[in-house]
């Protein structure tokens, strides 16, 4: 049996957003990798995911692949 870290009791709101998407089923990631879909392109990209049903979108790559800092995530 593995160690679990514990659950706090107040929840952020990406996890609160999760539960709430899980507790309706399966959910959906859309991974971009801003190398292969930079500036633009990757809003595209995330737009159109989110179009047809993507509940998270994701802004990454290969480790060490470009050296930008992440925003804070964005919940709607």
């Amino acid at each position: 049996m593995s160690a679990r870290a514990p659950v706090s009791a107040a929840r952020g709101r990406v996890e609160s957003y999760l539960a709430e998407q899980l507790a309706g089923g399966p959910i959906h990631f859309t991974l971009i990798d801003p190398d292969k879909s930079p500036g633009t392109k990757a809003g595209a990209v995330a737009r159109g995911a989110v179009d047809l049903g993507s509940h998270v979108i994701l802004l990454g790559g290969p480790p060490g692949s470009h050296r930008r800092s992440s925003a804070k995530p964005h919940v709607r």
